[in-house]
C-alpha cells in the first residue's frame, strides 16, 4: 500500500509542474567534461543528433552511421587485403605486408550515411594521448564533398574541426524505438566519434570506460554503453534522450574508475547498458512537466526506495549518478 501510495503522489507531481527538461532540438549546449566525476550532459551520440540534425554547425559534415573496413586503401591507392582496430590504432595486411598505426595517414574508408549514401573518409593526421592516456589515437578525418573537395568530418559549433577516436561496430541511432541508442557488434565496421561531441567518444576518453579495456579481469565494454546511456538520460533503453544539453551531473562506478565528487547532490538513478535500472522519486518529480504517454509509465515503472545502494554494483549496475537541482550550487 505504501509503495502505491508513493507512485500516485509522484505521478500526480509528475503530470502538474511546468519545469522543461528535455532540451530544445535547435538549441546548442557546449556538452563537455567538467572535472572527475562531474559532466554535463548532452543529447549527442556522436556529434550529431539523432535525426541527423546538427546543433548551430556543430557536430558532422555529413551524417555518417558507420565506416567500413573492407574496401580500405592506403595512401597510394593499395587496397587492403583485411583490416581492424587494435584499441583505436588501425592495423592492416597488403600485398604480404602488415600496415599499422602512422601508416594509415591519408588512408581511405568507405563510409555510409544516415540515408545510406556512400561517402569516402580519410585520415589527414593524427595524435597520440600522452600517458596514462596513450592508448588513445585521434585522427584528423575528412570526407570528400560533391565537387571532390575534402572537408573535416566533425566540427564544433564554432566551424573549428575536430579530431575522431575509432571505436569498433556501429550504433544504432533511432529514438523511441527498441535497440535505440544501442550499440551493434559488427567486426566488419566501426564508429569515427566525434571527440567532445557526442557520448559515444566523451564515455571513452576522457571519461575513461575504454571499450577495449579491461580493469582486474573485467571488460569495460558495458561500462562505456552504460555511461552512453546514461549521459543522454536514456532511461527506457530506447534511444530517447531526457536531458538537457549542459545539464550537470556527477557519475561513479564500483571500479573507480570515476568517484562520486557531489554527495550533497539528489540521487539521480542507476544505469546498465540498457538504460537506467532504476531511478530515484526527485529525479522523477524534477521531469514532472515532460512526464506523459508510454515514456511517462517507462520512467514511472522504474522508480525503487532502494536505488542508489552501493551493494547494486554487485548485481548489474555498472554506473550511477547524482545531479544538481537548477540554482543549487552545492
Amino acid at each position: 500500500m505504501r509503495k502505491t501510495l508513493l507512485l500516485l503522489c509522484v505521478l500526480a507531481s509528475a503530470c502538474g509542474g511546468q519545469e522543461a527538461d528535455v532540451a530544445d532540438r535547435s538549441g546548442a549546449g557546449s556538452d563537455l567534461v567538467v572535472s572527475n566525476g562531474e559532466q554535463l550532459n548532452g543529447e549527442q551520440l556522436n556529434g550529431e543528433q539523432l535525426n541527423g540534425e546538427q546543433l548551430n554547425g556543430a557536430g558532422m559534415g555529413v551524417n555518417v552511421a558507420s565506416t567500413s573496413f573492407s574496401g580500405a586503401a592506403m595512401e597510394d591507392g593499395t587496397p587492403l587485403e583485411s583490416s581492424w582496430l587494435e584499441g583505436t590504432v588501425f592495423h592492416g595486411f597488403a600485398n604480404g605486408h602488415e600496415f599499422a598505426g602512422a601508416d594509415f595517414t591519408h588512408a581511405r574508408f568507405r563510409a555510409t550515411t544516415f540515408d545510406g549514401a556512400p561517402v569516402e573518409l580519410r585520415v589527414a593526421n593524427f595524435a597520440q594521448q600522452t600517458p596514462p592516456d596513450d592508448d588513445v589515437w585521434t585522427y584528423q578525418v575528412e570526407f570528400q564533398t560533391a565537387n571532390g573537395a575534402w572537408s573535416p568530418l566533425c566540427h564544433d559549433a564554432s566551424g573549428a574541426a575536430v579530431r575522431a577516436i575509432p571505436l569498433a561496430g556501429r550504433w544504432n541511432y533511432g529514438r523511441g524505438v527498441p535497440g535505440g541508442g544501442a550499440h551493434i557488434d559488427d567486426p566488419g565496421a566501426f564508429t569515427f566519434a566525434c571527440k567532445d561531441l557526442g557520448a559515444i567518444a566523451k564515455c571513452a576518453f576522457p571519461i575513461g570506460y575504454k571499450p577495449w579495456k579491461s580493469v582486474n579481469s573485467v571488460s569495460l565494454a558495458p561500462y562505456h554503453l552504460a555511461c552512453v546511456r546514461m549521459l543522454r538520460a536514456d532511461y527506457c533503453g530506447d534511444g530517447t534522450p531526457w536531458t538537457q544539453n549542459g545539464r550537470r551531473i556527477d557519475l561513479y562506478d564500483g571500479l573507480g574508475i570515476q568517484r562520486m565528487s557531489r554527495p550533497l547532490w539528489f540521487f539521480e538513478a542507476e544505469w546498465s547498458e540498457g538504460g537506467a535500472v532504476c531511478l530515484s522519486k526527485e529525479r522523477v518529480t524534477s521531469l514532472r512537466a515532460t512526464l506523459r504517454a508510454a515514456a511517462g509509465s517507462c520512467i514511472l515503472s522504474k522508480l525503487s526506495p532502494t536505488c542508489g545502494n552501493g551493494d547494486h554494483f554487485r548485481s548489474g549496475t555498472r554506473v550511477m549518478d547524482r545531479f544538481a537541482f537548477p540554482g543549487l550550487g552545492l
